[in-house]
């Protein structure tokens, strides 16, 4: 405190709280990585809060030739995490390689997919949210319905 002010610096957190137990993204992703090697892009994981709950959400790019069965890649994302992780996954979001937000190095930002997917405008090819599986001409007038960032989120 300074001046009778306080400062806050600091990144925001990104960590999925979920049933009062805390679930790290790159946990996550490292888990569906190394149990779905047929995956050569690695997946993004982040949080949203959707009547207020805390929501987990995989964003997934993928190369269109090298996937026939999204459905199938759904549930074995579902399971790995499920498995591992004890973590409902909310939502999953595939889409192209070019149309996941990164800085100018490459890395990927993840806050700018969660933004990007609470927005609806993401790209997205194929989703599947709980049991239904959404193939792109569903999805573009079914974009990410209104999703509210959590506060834990905030930037």
């Amino acid at each position: 405190m300074r001046s009778k002010r306080l400062f806050i610096a600091g990144r925001s957190k990104e960590v999925i709280i979920a049933r009062g137990k805390n679930h790290y993204p790159v946990d996550i992703e490292s888990t569906i990585q190394r149990q779905l090697p047929q995956l050569a892009i690695s997946p993004v994981v982040f949080s949203c809060e959707l009547d207020g709950e805390e929501r987990a959400v995989v964003l997934q790019a993928l190369d269109l030739a090298s996937v026939h069965d999204y459905a199938a890649l759904a549930r074995a994302m579902i399971a790995s995490v499920s498995q591992t992780h004890g973590l409902e996954l909310f939502d999953i979001c595939f889409v192209r390689p070019e149309d996941v937000p990164k800085t100018g190095s490459g890395k990927i930002q993840r806050s700018a997919c969660r933004d990007a997917y609470v927005h609806g405008s993401l790209p997205i090819l194929c989703r599947s949210r709980g049991a239904n599986l959404q193939h792109r001409a569903s999805v573009q007038t079914a974009a990410a319905s209104p999703v509210r960032r959590g506060s834990r989120n905030r930037q």
